[in-house]
Formats: structure tokens, C-alpha cells, sequence
């Protein structure tokens, strides 16, 4: 089949082949830009929708905590708190919720949208919830039992963000993020155990242990953020988790861990607001952990975006080069090939071997013309010998017939 294609076409294949597969391998680089571009985008609506959850979860904490020091009081205490911190919880869940609404979550993992599907199942029990802890109606393993999943759910939603993650640095910032909620959702368990624990003066059943497992869950989980978080990130928490706050809660914790069968002498609604107070410092660090990732997020999103328009360029730049030189070259010895012919055919329909092809290059073809050249010269003196040995043996029969 080659055989029987011309040079023009031969040409333009050799030039065109090599250029597909050197666009597809440029393609499928730029597309790989592309895709780490889109990833960055998710991560980063994650990530916002991840501090509008983290915002709810810290009233919900506060929620339940307070709840539990009003179910452990009889509802002798947090009357008047309780109300305004239900108003918190419903302000921070609108937002999440609004925001929530307006993502496509469907391009997300099934398992982070199932998540979150179970957190947005749980929220929507919200005030009958409410209703119960404000009737007495629950008890305090009750009330703790449905702000606990949620917030799990919640958190959980979050901590699936690092596996979306391709890149080292964000997938460790992310899981450093997700470690740091944890603790602190152990934390806001534990304002919620003592403040019931502390409003009756004794433990109830199960809730010692339970103190004691949040304090030791409590200290993994910030050891990993500790391990796993940037040297400015951990210089920040050290900074900012100090004061009299943290001095207090850890007074108050040995005191509780000191008397197992109760009598502690500690006021519920003062350990609530004590402990508040260092949570509140915890969801300082939380934010400025957030801000850092949506910082880091911006930061690779505008790079990959770099190396997407840089990418693109340099396709077709390489493209236009490939093509325009190789098509230069065909054409140039296509033009050259057809010149050759055509003089031939002009010498050969002439008769005119005195002729000469030009081409005064050097390449291969060059030394072809070169080469016909030299036969036509060698040509034209085979036939002048020839002519002049004819010539020759004419003149000597003539002289012989005339003798």
C-alpha cells in the first residue's frame, strides 16, 4: 500500500503521525492539570463547608454541655443559657445548611456523603430533642446519646476530606485538622459529663470511666495533631492554650478524678463556663487552622492554574513548531522532488541534454541532480564518441571504395 502512495502523502504522514502522539502525551499532561485543578476546587468547597460545620459543632458542644447541666440540675440551672445557646446552634446550622444546599455533594465519595446524609438526618430531630431535654423528659445518656453522633457524623464528613486529598502536604494538613476536632469534640464530651456530673454532685452510672477514657481520647488524638502539624500550627496552639482557664479545668479534672463517689464542692455552671472558656481558645486554634488550609488550598489551586495555562502554551507552541517545521521540510523536498522530475521530463522531451538540473545543495537529494547531472554529460560524450567512430568507419569505406 505504501508503494503505491505518493511522496506528498508520504510526507504528510510521516509529519502528521509523530504530531498526534505527541499532542495526545501533551493532552493527557495538561489534563492531568486540569483534574488536579477541579480536585483543588472540591477540596476547597469542602473545606468551607468544613468550618460552617466545625461553627455548628462548636454550639452543638456547647449545647449539649449545657443541656446536661440542665437535665443533672433538675433544671435548677442554665435556664437562662440554654435558650441563647439553642439560638447560637440554630444560626451556625442555617449557614451550614444554606451552603450545604448549594454544593453539587453528589461528586463527592459515597462514604463522605453518607456522612453527611446521617449528620443531616440527625439535625432534623433537632427540637423534638430540645423538646425532651426542656420537659425533663430525657435523661443525661440521653441527651449526651443524640449530640454525640451528630457531632461524630458532622466530624466525620470532615476528617473524609484529607482521602480527596492527592497532595502530601494538604493530605497531612487535613488529617492534622481532623485530629485537632476530634480532641476537641472530646473535649466539649467531657464539659458535658461533669457539668451533669458536677450539678448532682456525684457521677452517675458509667460516666466515671467514660470521664477517664475522654481525658486519655482526648490526649491521642491531639498527640497526632501534634505530630502531624505544621511547626507555625503547633507554635500557635502552645501559644494560645494557656491562662488560668486551662489552669482551672485542670484543677477541676483532678479534683473529679480524685473522688469517684462524689462530693466534689464544685459549682456545675462555673466548671461549664471555665471550660467553656478553654474550648473557646480551642475554636481559635480551630480557626486558624482553617484559614491555613484555605490559605494552602488558594496557594495550589493558583499554581496548578499556572501549570494548566503554562501547559496549554507550551502545547501549542510545540504543536505549531512541529507542524509548521515539518510541513516547511515536506513541502520544501516535495518542491524540490517535482523540479527534478519536471526538468527531466523537459530534458528527455527536448532532446536538450546540454541542459543542466540546478540544485545546489548538499544534501542527498543534491547529490541525486548531481549525480543525473554527471550521466547526462556522460551521456552526450558516450554519443559524440559513438557519432565520431561512425564518422570514422563512414570515412574510411569511403576511401577504400574510392581506391
Amino acid at each position: 500500500m505504501l508503494n503505491n502512495m505518493s511522496i506528498k502523502l508520504k510526507m504528510s504522514l510521516m509529519v502528521f503521525i509523530p504530531a498526534i502522539v505527541i499532542f495526545t502525551l501533551l493532552s493527557i499532561n495538561s489534563y492531568r492539570s486540569y483534574s488536579d485543578l477541579e480536585r483543588l476546587q472540591k477540596i476547597k468547597q469542602a473545606t468551607i463547608l468544613a468550618t460552617k460545620i466545625s461553627a455548628l459543632v462548636h454550639n452543638t458542644q456547647k449545647e449539649r454541655g449545657s443541656s446536661a447541666g440542665f437535665i443533672g440540675s433538675k433544671g435548677a440551672k442554665f435556664i437562662e443559657a440554654l435558650p441563647n445557646i439553642r439560638k447560637d446552634t440554630d444560626a451556625t446550622k442555617a449557614q451550614m445548611i444554606a451552603y450545604y444546599e448549594e454544593m453539587d455533594f453528589s461528586v463527592y465519595p459515597k462514604e463522605m456523603q453518607n456522612h453527611m446524609k446521617d449528620a443531616m438526618e440527625r439535625l432534623s430531630k433537632l427540637a423534638s430533642v430540645r423538646a425532651n431535654v426542656s420537659s425533663l423528659t430525657y435523661d443525661v445518656g440521653q441527651a449526651v446519646g443524640y449530640y454525640t453522633p451528630l457531632n461524630s457524623a458532622l466530624l466525620d464528613t470532615i476528617a473524609y476530606i484529607a482521602k480527596i486529598s492527592t497532595e502530601k502536604h494538604m493530605t497531612t494538613s487535613l488529617t492534622a485538622f481532623a485530629n485537632y476536632l476530634y480532641s476537641k469534640e472530646r473535649a466539649g464530651i467531657e464539659r458535658a459529663v461533669l457539668t451533669a456530673t458536677f450539678a448532682q454532685n456525684a457521677f452517675s452510672k458509667g460516666f466515671y470511666a467514660k470521664f477517664v477514657k475522654l481525658i486519655s481520647q482526648q490526649d491521642t488524638y491531639m498527640n497526632r495533631f501534634l505530630f502531624l502539624g505544621s511547626e507555625e500550627n503547633v507554635k500557635f496552639y502552645q501559644q494560645t492554650l494557656v491562662g488560668n482557664s486551662i489552669d482551672e479545668v485542670n484543677r477541676m479534672r483532678n479534683i473529679a478524678l480524685s473522688n469517684i463517689d462524689g462530693g466534689f464542692g464544685i459549682d456545675a455552671t462555673y466548671w461549664f463556663k471555665t471550660i467553656t472558656a478553654k474550648i473557646n481558645l480551642l475554636k481559635k486554634v480551630e480557626n486558624h487552622l482553617a484559614d491555613g488550609i484555605l490559605l494552602q488550598i488558594e496557594t495550589l489551586k493558583d499554581q496548578a492554574g499556572s501549570d494548566l495555562t503554562l501547559s496549554i502554551i507550551e502545547n501549542i507552541i510545540i504543536m505549531v513548531f512541529i507542524l509548521g517545521f515539518g510541513f516547511s521540510v515536506s513541502n520544501s523536498l516535495i518542491a524540490r522532488i517535482s523540479n527534478f522530475r519536471d526538468a527531466l521530463d523537459n530534458v528527455v522531451s527536448t532532446n536538450d541534454f546540454s541542459k543542466s538540473i540546478l540544485d545546489t545543495s548538499n544534501d542527498e537529494l543534491g547529490s541525486i541532480v548531481r549525480a543525473a547531472n554527471q550521466t547526462i554529460v556522460r551521456l552526450i560524450q558516450l554519443l559524440i564518441t559513438q557519432i565520431l567512430h561512425v564518422m570514422n568507419l563512414i570515412s574510411i569505406y569511403i576511401t577504400v571504395k574510392n581506391n
